[in-house]
């Protein structure tokens, strides 16, 4: 099978939204606060965790001097979390979006299916090309009080089978696991939700990992390699 991986870099090239963080040191661009406060707090809580950090040092770097404004916008931790999921959710409904109507020319495979699914989480790129919402996501997922935020809509965790959360996410996630489970109707209920589960972390640690080694000077690879992921949930996947 041909690869696609230039395809998907160029498409998240010419799709992604950008991602100003406003630190300390450099010049703030003219920018909604609670949008500085946003990008913040979602590269703090991905490299600290969600016990990590403060709500102190978020508005700190933000370049923020005040000792409360976040409380202002969000009135606490979980509501800061809160606000960083849901605008992530709106711009990558979006994005998922574009994407899909790129790839709904045919019937949709199983291999667009996965890539409805992961490429809007990385579709947020820093100035360095990382992916801090993939970041921010795996932290937020191997929490021990995960079921306190609304992942569905970002389809990230375990929670597939939990229909009552199903109508807050958009139509081509539900088309694209619809998909997945007729394609993988010889798989349990539970067995296909557990594989895509551990998919779904698999991604987001794979991403981390690739972005980490870049920074680090542990690879000369520019790219994610996305087709290698995907190659790997489809053998998963496939498996009785």
């Amino acid at each position: 099978m041909e690869k696609q991986t230039d395809n998907f870099n160029k498409f998240l090239f010419e799709n992604s939204p950008g991602l100003d963080l406003h630190i300390i040191d450099r010049p703030a661009k003219k920018q909604d606060t609670k949008e500085i406060l946003i990008n913040a707090g979602e590269h703090l809580l991905g490299q600290k965790g969600v016990a990590g950090f403060s709500l102190r040092e978020v508005a700190l770097f933000a370049g923020l001097n005040s000792n409360n404004i976040v409380q202002y916008h969000f009135g606490n931790k979980k509501g800061l979390i809160t606000a960083i999921l849901n605008n992530r959710a709106e711009r990558m409904m979006a994005f998922r979006k574009r994407l899909a109507e790129e790839m709904l020319s045919s019937s949709l495979t199983v291999r667009g299916a996965l890539l409805l699914l992961w490429l809007p989480r990385m579709s947020f790129k820093d100035s360095e090309g990382c992916h801090p919402f993939c970041r921010f996501l795996l932290q937020l997922c191997v929490h021990p009080n995960v079921k306190d935020y609304p992942l569905m809509r970002y389809y990230d965790e375990a929670v597939v089978g939990h229909q009552s959360n199903l109508e807050q996410t958009d139509q081509y996630i539900l088309q694209a696991l619809d998909c997945l489970r007729a394609h993988y109707s010889h798989l349990s209920e539970t067995t296909f939700e557990q594989r895509l589960a551990v998919l779904n972390l698999a991604h987001l640690t794979s991403v981390v990992s690739s972005d980490t080694a870049r920074k680090i000077k542990a690879t000369d690879i520019e790219y994610y390699d996305m087709d290698f992921m995907v190659d790997f949930a489809v053998g998963t996947l496939s498996g009785l």
